[in-house]
């Protein structure tokens, strides 16, 4: 999970609509749709319930789950950025602290090694 994904489920909950959501990101459909499927893959519980389309069209809604994660992936991300603001001026003479560096290349690395992860399902 990261912030473009958190933003990415919480317009489908607004929206009702991968589709709607991703347009509103500047999103091509086939990234979001590759988000979204390597997210439920990563839950023991479905994230985001789709239906094919149809006459009326099809629908994306977060389920129950979805909201639990993005509301604690915000949280967490509070938490976080207090944390690295906190450190941006730790370090001797005012300096960033060493720290900030190697957490959010470590964060960076994460997410993509969870996104190589999820793309190979």
């Amino acid at each position: 999970m990261n912030t473009k994904r958190a933003t990415l489920l919480d317009l489908i909950d607004e929206f009702g609509s991968l589709v709607a959501a991703a347009r509103s990101m500047k999103l091509g459909y086939n990234t979001a749709w590759l988000w979204v499927m390597a997210m439920n893959r990563l839950s023991p519980i479905p994230l985001v319930k789709m239906g094919c389309g149809g006459a009326n069209g099809g629908y994306s809604m977060l389920t129950e789950e979805g909201r639990r994660v993005v509301a604690n992936f915000k949280q967490l991300n509070g938490s976080l950025e207090n944390t690295m603001n906190q450190l941006a001026s730790d370090g001797p003479h005012g300096q960033p602290h060493p720290y900030v560096r190697i957490l959010s290349r470590n964060m960076e690395v994460a997410d993509n090694a969870l996104i190589k992860t999820a793309s190979s399902y």
